[in-house]
Order: C-alpha cells, then structure tokens, then sequence
C-alpha cells in the first residue's frame, strides 16, 4: 500500500505536472502491481489533482483505491477492466470520465457523494454492482450502468437529467422508484427482463424502444403522459394487458410483438394509431374504449384474435392496417374517408362487412378473405375496384 507521507513517492507513481503544476496520476511505475493504493495529496510539493485516461485499467490486482482531498478528475477509462472493488467518488471531485470503471466485474461497492455527471457508460458492465445511491447526483450519462448488475433504483427529484440506455440490459433490476422530474430517455430500461412493473406517475414522456424486451407484464399509462415514442414497449413478451388512459397516440411498433398481450383499454380519447402499433400481438383479443381517427399502415397486422373493433369513428385506414386480423364482423361509419390497398388481406375468420361510408373499395381490400358471406354497402360509394374481392367466393352484396 502505498500511503500519504510514504518515501520518495515519485519512485512509485508514474505522473506529470499540468500548466498549473498539479500532479496528474498516470498509473504505476514498471511492473509495480498492488492491491490498495492510497493517493497521496502531493508529491513533491505539487498537489494532485487529476487521474489520468487509462492510468490503472487492466490492473487485475487493484481492489481499493483512495483519493487525495484536492482530487478533481478521474480521467477516462481510468479503471476500466480492472479488479477494483470498492471506491468512494467524493464531493471534491468535479468530472468522472466516460468508462471509468467500466467492466470492472468485482466492483461491488460505490460511494458517489459528486454532484459531478456519472458519466456514459461510467458503470458498464459491473455485474456486482447490486446497489447505488443517486442522491447526490444530478446527472446519469448514457449507458452509465448498461449491464450492471442493480436491482433496485430510486432516482429522486435532484436527478435533473436520465440519459439514453442508462440502465438497457440490466437483467438483475427488479425495482424502479422513478420520483424525478425527467423524461425517461431511449431504451432507457430496454432488456430488464426482471422488470415487471413500473408506476409512470411521475413521467410526462415515454422514450424509443424504453421498456423494448423488458419484463413488464401490465402497463397503466395516466393522462400525465403526453408523449409516446416508437417502439417504447416492443417485444415484451410478458405483458398482458394495458391500460391507456392519456391523449398520447399509440406510436410505431409501440407494442410489435408482445405476443402474451390479450387486452386494451383506453379511455374513450380519439387519437391516432400508428405502423405496427400492434403487430404480431397474436392474442390481443380485447380493445376497448378507443376511438381512432387514423389507423396507419399494419396496424393491427397478425392480431388473429382480434375478433372486433370499433371503427366507427376512423377517418382514414391505411395499407394493410389488419392484414391477417381475427376479425369477425366489420362495420365503417360515415366518418371514413379513405380506405387503403390491402386494408383488411387474410382476415380468414371475417364473415359480414358493413361499409357505409363513401371511401372507394380498392385493389385487395379483402383479398383472402376466405369466409366472407355478406357485404353490405353504402350507394354512395362511387368506386368499387373490380379485385376489391379476390379469392372471396359466394358472396352476398347487398346496396343500400
């Protein structure tokens, strides 16, 4: 161990002095290799301040470290992929680099008392690292505890800002108390397949892909949200059911292959759905209260439980919006204005079609659509496609 007051430090220490000449720590001297090492406050008379990038990584056989009080930096990849086991980032220090202790897989304790930013990807990869306190903090930086091994997380309101992926495949994580006041960022807790609930009370804005593979298995999202971005729940294979009660559209493949969920209940609140919203839900079978006024492009594609929704209030269904749908009985009221290519393709099981509104039928409207026996239409449509019906036998269509 090297301590304060030790001989002759520079013998040990590898170092240089800046422009105000302060020491900078760049590792160890030769092939010194310790497993405690306490920084001393100067050398030589010159105060040290500053761990140089790289200084102690790969060193196997560091377990603890100890900072000197004038401590300001901790340069990157200070310690990444080193043995290191514990160690106390104190409030003198300013700026902790991007990876500084990354993979550092025998890091087990950590001691943050910096207001300084814990920087991206500050904790990857330190799968023993079961706990941390962020009340000192303000600011998590990407992917600072990617693949670390947390399980619980409570962000209070002095976090003033969550980073991309801060904590994406952090399979051991089973608890988040999100009390901040911040947006949670992209694949923010994608791949936490220990993650089962989440209170989105606090939150205003659900970011891409955020919850994508978790393990979520039921979602409550309150009028407090107001925005939803792409894909933020996406191959949840465990969830089951989800409550929308907010204005937020449903966006791009924000539910895509959740293939466990079987129901949905929104609010009664128009909005729009979007590409894929809930494609390959292959037992979504219950969608209630929601009123749509666009249904975009594969939508509901692959729902084949699907047996109704309402659509009386869609003003515009796109392309293959249920290509492969479970639907049974379909009705459009006056409010639809545009009908898409393809829009209802394979819906195998659809048997009776209400169409009064005035959109054209076009090209494979109902192609496949195998056992459907009975059309009724609007004499107001003005354009009926001659292969609105292919492979469609035996149908009764009906003008009224």
């Amino acid at each position: 161990m090297f301590k304060k007051g030790g001989d002759k430090l520079e013998q040990f220490f590898d170092y240089i002095l800046n422009d105000s000449e302060e020491v900078i720590i760049k590792g160890l001297k030769g092939n010194i290799k310790l497993a405690d090492i306490v920084i001393p406050d100067q050398i030589n008379g010159h105060p040290v301040t500053e761990i140089a990038n790289y200084a102690f990584s790969n060193m196997k056989t560091l377990k603890t470290i100890s900072f000197p009080k004038e401590m300001k930096k901790i340069g990157i990849a200070a310690f990444k992929n080193s043995g290191i086991e514990s160690v106390t980032i104190s409030n003198n220090i300013r700026l902790v680099g991007v990876e500084s202790f990354s993979d550092c897989s025998k890091l087990s304790k950590v001691c943050w008392e910096s207001n300084a930013t814990i920087s991206g990807f500050c904790f990857h990869n330190c799968i023993n690292l079961k706990e941390f306190d962020f009340s000192s903090a303000k600011y998590i930086g990407k992917r600072a505890f990617r693949k670390s091994g947390l399980i619980k997380i409570y962000l209070g309101k002095n976090i003033e800002c969550v980073y991309d992926a801060a904590f994406e495949d952090c399979e051991q994580l089973q608890t988040v108390d999100w009390l901040c006041n911040c947006h949670i960022p992209m694949l923010c807790f994608s791949g936490c397949i220990r993650l089962i609930n989440f209170d989105f009370s606090n939150v205003e804005v659900v970011g891409n892909s955020s919850f994508s593979s978790s393990g979520l298995t039921n979602i409550n999202l309150k009028p407090n949200i107001r925005k939803v971005w792409n894909g933020a729940f996406c191959h949840c294979e465990n969830l089951i059911e989800v409550k929308w009660d907010c204005e937020a559209d449903i966006p791009y493949a924000c539910f895509e292959k959740c293939t466990s969920l079987k129901k949905f209940k929104a609010s009664d609140k128009t909005i729009n759905i979007y590409e894929y919203a809930f494609g390959g839900c292959g037992q979504l079978s219950s969608v209630t209260g929601l009123h749509v006024s666009i249904v975009f492009s594969r939508c509901f594609i692959g729902c084949s439980s699907l047996a109704s929704l309402d659509l009386l209030s869609a003003v515009q269904i796109d392309d293959f919006a249920f290509y492969g749908c479970g639907l049974v009985r379909l009705c459009l009221g006056k409010n639809t204005k545009v009908v898409g290519l393809n829009a209802f393709e394979s819906c195998h099981s659809l048997r009776t079609v209400e169409w009064l509104c005035e959109a054209d039928i076009g090209k494979n409207c109902f192609l496949d659509c195998t056992r459907l026996e009975k059309v009724t239409i609007s004499d107001k449509v003005r354009k009926i496609v001659f292969d609105a019906f292919p492979k469609c036998k035996d149908i009764d269509i009906t003008f009224i």
